[in-house]
């Protein structure tokens, strides 16, 4: 999951895409809005990353 918010950034989608499948197959139950609970993030940066993941396919 760290690598796809960069891969995104750097237009790199197919990669990115191909991590998030990973990451799916690995934890089927993957949400990522689960990930950010509880975590103290600044609002611009969870934004961003989230986005990233949405791109990537991730659910939220």
């Amino acid at each position: 999951m760290i690598l796809i918010g960069p891969l995104v950034a750097l237009d790199r989608i197919d990669e990115a895409k191909a991590a998030a499948a990973r990451v799916l197959e690995l934890q089927p139950t993957f949400r990522f809005s689960r990930q950010f609970a509880g975590v103290d993030c600044a609002p611009p940066l969870a934004q961003m990353l989230g986005d990233a993941l949405r791109i990537a396919g991730l659910p939220e």
